[in-house]
């Protein structure tokens, strides 16, 4: 959608209470395209396990438990209850949409009305439960980096987690069309793969990782003749 018929379609938004009460939906399935790796950030049990220990003040024990590379890899990935596959957190790209408003630089799109325009569905994931959509990709590498953590004389560490390249992934959505159009949710979608991403070291975190693009109908066939999917 070009800009000119996006800023029409929010111009005509209805701000009376009658149409933003109003509840149209319609199902829509959306192909996401990586532009780069995704880094995948899950917390893991060793991670959550320390910040409760921070929270509730538990008493440190001496001496710096090992690293595993191996498993940290493993559980830095979303893995879905069902199947066993990996994912990416659904929330990741609503949240990426919203963020995104403010450099669209429209006075009459708020992210609180993108936030509430499209719900999006996913699987369970694992642990917790989260809603989580697959990613299709070659297999994940193991990423080695340094990770220089908060506050006055705390060491850097060495961080281990999956890199996904050459990714994609499915949006199965549902859009009140009564705010929105799906080409409009679409645009904004498209946008904020470029100015937030997704991940760790994204965009919107001053990195590179994890930019997407929705898919073109030339990419749709691509990844239906990569993956035997039909979106």
């Amino acid at each position: 959608m070009s800009r000119k018929s996006l800023k029409e379609e929010i111009a005509n938004v209805r701000e009376d209470a009658a149409a933003l009460g109003e509840l149209k939906l319609e199902e829509v399935r959306i192909l996401v395209r990586g532009i780069t790796p995704y880094l995948s950030h899950r917390f893991s049990a060793k991670a959550r396990k320390q910040m409760r220990n921070t929270i509730v003040q538990t008493p440190s024990v001496e001496g710096r438990e090992a690293g595993d590379p191996e498993k940290d890899f493993k559980e830095s990935m979303y893995i879905a209850r069902d199947g066993g596959w990996s994912g990416i957190p659904v929330t990741s790209f609503k949240k990426a949409a919203a963020e995104s408003v403010p450099g669209l630089k429209m006075p009459a799109l708020k992210k609180k009305w993108i936030m509430g325009s499209f719900f999006l569905r996913g699987s369970p994931e694992i642990e917790n439960g989260d809603s989580i959509t697959r990613i299709y990709s070659p297999e994940p590498r193991m990423r080695e980096d340094v990770v220089r953590l908060s506050g006055i004389g705390r060491p850097a560490s060495l961080r281990w987690r999956a890199e996904f390249s050459d990714w994609w992934t499915i949006l199965d959505m549902e859009v009140n069309v009564a705010l929105f159009k799906i080409p409009t949710i679409a645009s904004v979608i498209n946008f904020s793969g470029f100015t937030q991403g997704i991940g760790e070291w994204r965009p919107e975190r001053g990195g590179q990782h994890g930019m997407f693009r929705v898919a073109t109908e030339a990419d749709k066939r691509e990844f239906e003749n990569l993956y035997g999917v039909e979106v």
